[in-house]
C-alpha cells in the first residue's frame, strides 16, 4: 500500500510540475499534452485531475505556496536587500505559475490570496520602510498597491514577450522604488 502512495504522489508531483511548464509556454495546452510532458497517460492525468479547472486549482495551490514560501524567505533578507529580492522571487514565481496569475482569480481564490498574503507581505513593506528601503510617510497597503500593479504590468510584459526576466524585475523594482523609495538624505 505504501508503495501505491508514493506512485500516486510522485506522479501528481510529476502532473503539476509538468503543468506548470506546458502552460506557462502555451496556456491553450491540453490535458493529452500535459499528461505527455509528465510521462503519464491521459487516464494517470484524470485519476489525479479530473478537469482543467481542477489541475489549475493545484497549480493555484503550488502558486500560493510559492508566493508565501518567497514572502517567508525575502523577510529574513537583510535591510537593503529585502524589496529587491522579493521582487526577483515574485516575477519568476509569476512566470512559472503564468496560468494562474495571468488569468482574473475567483472570488474564492482572491479572498484566499489576500488572507494568506495581505498580512505578512504588509508586515515584511513596513520592515523595508523601518529600515530604509521604502517611504516611511506612505501607509504599507499604498505600498502593497503599488508592488501588486508593478509585478502584474511587469509579469504581462514578460508574457507577451516584451520583457525578459532581467527586464522585468528591474522594471517592477524602480517602478516601486522610483515612486515610494526612501528620500535621498
Amino acid at each position: 500500500m505504501n508503495s501505491q502512495r508514493s506512485d500516486f504522489a510522485r506522479n501528481e508531483r510529476a502532473i503539476i510540475e509538468a503543468a506548470a511548464r506546458v502552460l506557462s509556454d502555451a496556456p491553450t495546452a491540453g490535458m493529452g499534452e500535459i499528461a505527455a510532458a509528465a510521462g503519464l497517460g491521459r487516464a494517470t492525468l484524470y485519476r489525479h485531475f479530473a478537469t482543467r479547472e481542477a489541475l489549475i486549482d493545484g497549480l493555484r495551490g503550488e502558486a500560493f505556496d510559492a508566493v508565501a514560501a518567497a514572502i517567508a524567505r525575502n523577510d529574513a533578507e537583510p535591510a537593503g536587500a529585502r524589496v529587491e529580492a522579493l521582487v526577483a522571487d515574485l516575477i519568476e514565481v509569476g512566470e512559472r505559475y503564468q496560468i494562474v496569475f495571468a488569468s482574473p482569480p475567483g472570488e474564492q481564490a482572491r479572498e484566499q490570496a489576500q488572507r494568506r498574503f495581505e498580512r505578512p507581505l504588509l508586515a515584511l513593506l513596513t520592515r523595508a520602510q523601518g529600515d530604509g528601503e521604502l517611504a516611511p510617510d506612505v501607509p504599507p497597503m499604498w505600498l502593497l498597491v503599488a508592488l501588486e500593479a508593478a509585478l502584474g504590468g511587469a509579469l504581462r510584459a514578460r508574457a507577451e514577450g516584451r520583457l525578459d526576466r532581467a527586464e522585468a524585475q528591474r522594471f517592477a523594482l524602480r517602478a516601486l522604488l522610483g515612486g515610494f523609495g526612501a528620500p535621498a538624505a
